[in-house]
C-alpha cells in the first residue's frame, strides 16, 4: 500500500529541483500561524488497540472486498485524530506522523523521518523541511499555478484521502485469517497491476532517472499478487497494515525497485488524542514559487 506519508520523501526531491531552478531560500511567507487541535474523545477511544470481538467470519473464510474494505475505510475515517508509524524497506527509518480531521472535508496531517525531513499538509497547503534547505519551510500553496506545486499538492491530497488503498483492497480476494492479540487478522490478495498504480504515477521515474513505461509494466503484473495483511480492532479501525510485494521481484520493471518491490508495516494508534499540527512560523518559511522563480496566481 501507498505510503501515506510517502510525499514527505518525495518532497526532498522536489526541493531540490526547485532550488536549482533559482530563486532564494531567505523569502518569507506571510502565512499566520494556526493550530488545529482534536480533543480526547474518551479514555476507551484513546486506546492504541482494542481486543478482537469474539464473533465474526470462520478463519479461512472469504470475505466480501469490498464490503469489508468500505468498513474499515468508514471507521478509519470517523475517527477525528490518529497517529501512525511506519517502517519499511523502501526507507532509511521509521516515518511517523499524525492526522487531524476538521469541519467538512478537511484532513490536516504532519509526518517526519528523521534525517530527511518532515511534512505538514494544513488546509491544502504544504509545509517541507528538507535537507536541502536547513532551517526552512518550503510552503507548497494551493492557489500556486505553478504545474510541479499542483501536481505536488495533488499527489498529497490522495495519500491523505486514501481512496486508491482502499480501491485496491476492495479488488482483490480477503480472507479471514483469525483473532489474534493484534486484532482480527485478514489477509487480502490484491491485483498487482493495481497496486502498481497506486505506487508508480506519471512522475515517476526510472533508476537512471527516466521515464517510466507504466503501460509495459503492467501488462508484466497481469494475474499476479500481492500480499497485504491487515489487523483490525472491535471498531474495525486497522491496527497493524503489513504490505509485502516481494513476488514481483525479477521481472524487469522499469520503474524504480524500491517504488514496487517492498515489505511495509504501518501501525495505528492515539485514537481521539490531542494533536497539534501548525503553521510554520512565517519567518522560517518561503514559497516553492520564489524558489522556481515563479510567482503565484
Amino acid at each position: 500500500m501507498r505510503n501515506i506519508f510517502g510525499s514527505a520523501l518525495l518532497a526532498a526531491g522536489l526541493t531540490a529541483t526547485l532550488t536549482a531552478c533559482g530563486g532564494s531560500d531567505d523569502g518569507a511567507s506571510s502565512t499566520t500561524s494556526s493550530t488545529m487541535s482534536s480533543k480526547t474523545a474518551s479514555a476507551s477511544s484513546s486506546s492504541t488497540s482494542s481486543k478482537p470481538t469474539p464473533t465474526g467470519p470462520t478463519p479461512g473464510a472469504t470475505v466480501d472486498a469490498k464490503a469489508w474494505a468500505d468498513t474499515s475505510d468508514k471507521a478509519l475515517k470517523a475517527e477525528k485524530s490518529y497517529r501512525i508509524s511506519e517502517v519499511s524497506t523502501a526507507d532509511s527509518g521509521t516515518t511517523t506522523g499524525a492526522m487531524v480531521r476538521g469541519a467538512g472535508d478537511r484532513v490536516d496531517l504532519m509526518a517526519e523521518m528523521p534525517g530527511e525531513g518532515g511534512l505538514r499538509y494544513i488546509d491544502g497547503n504544504a509545509y517541507i523541511q528538507s535537507p536541502e534547505l536547513p532551517g526552512k519551510w518550503i510552503k507548497f500553496d494551493k492557489t500556486s499555478t505553478n504545474p510541479e506545486v499542483k501536481d505536488f499538492l495533488e499527489g498529497v491530497r490522495r495519500d491523505v484521502d486514501g481512496d486508491e488503498d482502499i480501491n485496491v483492497l476492495a479488488a482483490g480476494k480477503v480472507t479471514f485469517v483469525g483473532d489474534e492479540a493484534e486484532g482480527k487478522h485478514y489477509k487480502a490478495q490484491a491485483p498487482a497491476d493495481q497496486f502498481y498504480e497506486d505506487e508508480v504515477d506519471e512522475d515517476s521515474e526510472t533508476e537512471q532517472g527516466g521515464p517510466v513505461d507504466r503501460k509495459a509494466d503492467k501488462a508484466k503484473l497481469k494475474d499476479r499478487t500481492v500480499d497485504i495483511d491487515v489487523w483490525l480492532d472491535a471498531k474495525n479501525r486497522p491496527v497493524k497494515v503489513k504490505t509485502d510485494s516481494t513476488g514481483l521481484s525479477g521481472l524487469g520493471l522499469s520503474a524504480k525497485t524500491s517504488d514496487v518491490v517492498f515489505v511495509s508495516t504501518t501501525t495505528y494508534s492515539g485514537w481521539g488524542e490531542s494533536v497539534k499540527i501548525e503553521v510554520p512560523p512565517a519567518a522560517a518559511t518561503v514559497s516553492a514559487d520564489a524558489l522556481s522563480g515563479q510567482g503565484q496566481a
